[in-house]
This record gives structure tokens, sequence and C-alpha cells, in this order.
């Protein structure tokens, strides 16, 4: 357990700061079953760890000295982990008004920035002959990996095919502001970009080069020489979008996962839409935990939560 809590805090120490490695927490496996972390709330991500060592001392000591008390006191450690499947959780039925008019929709995994597109406006096209009462339509991050600014046609070839001035794309992309680039979700609508929120947390490595005068020209040509180097977005912009009327919270991917920047990150609303690219990853695993880190914080901060993934997506109330 030390091992697993020294990792989850310390475990990725770049640049003199401690990242932390979030997708080891022991907790993450029970958001399978979101009523066995249905009183985190109460007890936070801690409370309910040394609730779990506890239980597993007193039960041992149970088995080795067979005193009957041992096993009282574990079941009282327990507990937390049961109250949930006793407790009623956010009824789904006084959202499906709302929730009838948003849809998450996986991107392609193109590579060419004209041919990606294509096949975007042939997923919109799909999705929306499906479901004609949608009005908003949800992608991850990265969706569109290039600076979106410098391909205007590609965004009116979406408008004009599927969208139609009618339904609300919020959708990742980059774009270019000079020599910099940022890492975004913007919000397409009539033909014109009418949000857009900046990455402010970029992840090291992938997106940033940690400022080391010594390694940052040799980090940038091994990790980030066929890719973007972004700049964080600035500290006052607003992440709070109103989706079909109502208020959301904008995370994106290492924003929310990372240990160190939860700390910054502030939920103003009920709702949380993550955008993650968990593309990257080779094995299945990997964006499963991902999924299951980002359901448990949401139980932890009672919040809802829009799971926009490239290899998952689920709404969780």
């Amino acid at each position: 357990w030390v091992y697993f809590m020294s990792f989850y805090y310390c475990g990725l120490i770049v640049g003199c700061q401690l990242e932390g490695y979030s997708l080891c927490f022991p907790l993450i496996v029970l958001a399978e079953v979101p009523e066995f972390l249905a009183s985190i709330y109460l007890f936070k991500k801690g409370g309910l760890f040394w609730s779990l060592i506890l239980f597993q001392c007193f039960l041992s000591c149970f088995l080795i000295k067979k005193y009957s008390h041992f096993i009282f006191v574990s079941f009282l450690f327990l507990l937390p982990f049961l109250c949930g499947f006793l407790l009623n959780f956010k009824n789904k039925e006084q959202h499906e008004k709302w929730l009838s008019k948003i849809e998450i929709c996986f991107p392609p995994g193109e590579k060419d920035p004209y041919e990606r597109a294509q096949k975007i406006t042939y997923k919109l096209i799909k999705l929306l002959n499906k479901n004609k009462n949608v009005s908003t339509i949800l992608m991850p991050e990265s969706t569109f990996a290039h600076p979106i600014n410098l391909y205007p046609k590609l965004v009116s070839m979406w408008e004009e095919n599927a969208l139609k001035g009618r339904v609300h794309l919020i959708f990742g992309s980059h774009r270019q502001e000079g020599g910099s680039f940022f890492n975004c979700i913007m919000d397409l609508h009539q033909g014109r970009i009418t949000q857009s929120y900046d990455k402010k947390k970029c992840l090291f490595l992938t997106e940033r080069i940690p400022n080391i005068p010594i390694f940052k020209n040799l980090l940038t040509d091994i990790f980030l020489k066929k890719s973007y180097v972004f700049l964080p977005g600035k500290d006052d912009t607003s992440n709070v979008w109103k989706i079909e009327g109502r208020d959301v919270d904008i995370a994106m991917c290492s924003e929310f996962f990372v240990p160190r920047n939860l700390s910054d990150f502030k939920c103003r609303s009920d709702c949380i839409a993550c955008f993650v690219n968990d593309s990257w990853f080779s094995t299945a695993y990997m964006p499963r935990l991902m999924f299951l880190y980002a359901k448990m914080l949401a139980l932890e901060k009672n919040k809802m939560l829009f799971y926009v993934g490239h290899k998952f997506k689920q709404f969780c109330f």
C-alpha cells in the first residue's frame, strides 16, 4: 500500500515537480460497481483508502488470533463500501430530456487531415440521420489533431454537409497563434467557432517539454519531433460552458488525471465533461483504467460525468 500511494503522488518526477501517477490508485477498480464508492463523497479517496487498509488489518488479526471482536471491527471498516447499495443514486430519468439532445461520437483513425475530416463528416451524417433529436455532439480531445484555424474549408464541409446550422459540434483540436500551438476544445456552430478552451495543464513529454536547458532540445527531438509542443492556456479562462442550457465544467485529459493538477481543477457546476485522448495506448486496459479513474473522481466530487474518449464514452451520474 505504501508503494502504491507513493507512486500515486510521487511516481513521476519531471523538471523538479512531482507529477504523480494516478492510474495506480488502489480504489480505481471499484468504480466498475459505483455502489462500492457511493460514500467517497463523504470520506474522500484517502478515507476509503485507509478504511480498506484497516479492514484488511483487522481481518488478518482475526484469522491469526481467532478473536471474534476483530471480525466485528473489520466489518465496521467495510461498511463505507457497502452503504452505497442502500443509498439512492441520482435519478437518471430527470436528465433524460437533456441527455436526449446530446450524443458522444468516436473520431476516425485516419492521420491525413483531409481524409480524417471527410471521415468525421460521414460519422456526423450517420449519427444525425440515426437520431434527429440531437442538437449537440461531443467528440474527444485531438479529434482533429491539426491546427483547425489553418483548415477553414474543412470546417465549412462539416457545417454544410452535417451540422447545417442546427447542431453544435464540441470537439478537440489544435490552434496556431503565430509560432505557438494550443491544445483546445472548440464549439463549432453555424459555421464558426463560438467558444474555445485552451488546455491549461499540458502533459509532459507528450505535449510539453520540461524547462531544463541542458536536455530541452534533446527531449524535443526524442519525444515531440513529429508532433506539436503546446503552450498552456491562460489561467483566467473560464472552463464552464453552456451545453443545452446547463452549465458544464470542461476538463481536458491531464487536467483531470494528473494528481498534481487536481487541486487546481474547481467544479462550478453539477456536471463535468472530460475530453480525453486515450488513442495512443497500445494496451486495452490503460484506456479502461483512465475511464474508471475519471468515474471515481466524479463520484468523489458528487458530479455527473460525460466521459468523451477515443475508446470509451459514457454518461455517468
